[in-house]
């Protein structure tokens, strides 16, 4: 194929999920721009600030529920919406050692796709996201400084093993690879977290099982790729996985000149990365002990009773 081509294809690739993102950034502002009435008046309404832009369990937590449930009474909303909102588990405000931003995005990343559940809550039905809020949480998981050095670091294996030969060396060359490695990462994160969790109304986030044994709480996270939260509440086939990990693949064999094509090689990239997202399932499950372990800062709430 022509290198000139390939590398249109792969600036449009870019300027494709930049523009997605923009857009979610878009979305998210409005469906967080709510008025919620005054408990004390309630024939006026005052907007609610919310510190942490980016942060919807910090709308959630200020206005004691939902998104949905804003504009209704406490006590309609409890009866029409009987779900519980997740713990928080890590504030970053409890920690003022060095380096507070970078530790906080570091500790912080496996928790924004997790949901993890308090004492007595197994078996209670978490609230859904909707439409809007899984965009936003796309949008959340994209723009955390870890997506940008996990592609940086990506790239420049891809450097080094001279993948993508027609990108050629140098700075040039780690350019294309950098953009074709976030193009990776944004649009696998686009189709699991967004499209697929959208029309098959499935949570895409991991829930932490928290108790039992380290054998159940692994076989725990590893069934997640087969077994997915639907937004009613049941367990079902995680379709987003699935249909996510197949639609990321085939859309980097547009951008990725060194790609071995047809249905073998696919379905290599296809079982890498479905492995890959089992290993951050397994990371997600205990994580954290191992922020414990490191001695870093993690708000970490009791653990949940088993279901009786």
């Amino acid at each position: 194929m022509n290198p000139a081509w390939q590398s249109r294809r792969l600036e449009v690739c870019c300027a494709l999920m930049l523009w997605v993102l923009v857009n979610a950034r878009s979305s998210a502002a409005q469906s967080m721009s709510l008025q919620i009435p005054d408990e004390a008046d309630s024939s006026s309404t005052q907007p609610i600030e919310i510190q942490d832009s980016d942060s919807l369990e910090a709308f959630q937590t200020q206005t004691g529920g939902s998104a949905n449930s804003a504009s209704q009474p406490a006590s309609a909303a409890t009866t029409k919406n009987p779900c519980i909102q997740p713990a928080q588990v890590f504030m970053i405000q409890e920690y003022s050692g060095p380096f507070k931003n970078l530790v906080g995005y570091f500790v912080r990343q496996p928790e924004i796709k997790t949901v993890h559940l308090q004492k007595g809550q197994p078996g209670s039905q978490i609230c859904a996201l909707r439409a809007t809020e899984k965009l936003h949480l796309f949008y959340k998981n994209s723009i955390n400084p870890f997506t940008f050095i996990v592609s940086g670091w990506n790239a420049g294996w891809d450097q080094l093993a001279n993948n993508d030969p027609t990108f050629g060396q140098g700075m040039a060359g780690y350019g294309k690879r950098y953009g074709a490695a976030l193009s990776d990462h944004l649009s696998s994160d686009f189709f699991h977290t967004f499209v697929f969790p959208v029309i098959f109304k499935q949570d895409p986030r991991y829930y932490r099982r928290g108790y039992g044994t380290g054998g159940q709480r692994l076989r725990h996270a590893l069934t997640h790729v087969f077994v997915a939260h639907a937004d009613a509440g049941h367990a079902t086939f995680n379709y987003s996985e699935w249909l996510g990990t197949v639609s990321a693949v085939a859309l980097s064999n547009t951008y990725h000149p060194g790609n071995d094509r047809g249905v073998g090689p696919a379905a290599g990239r296809i079982a890498v990365n479905i492995a890959s997202d089992a290993g951050w399932d397994v990371l997600r499950e205990f994580w954290p002990e191992v922020v414990h372990k490191l001695r870093l800062p993690f708000k970490v709430q009791q653990a949940p009773a088993p279901p009786k």
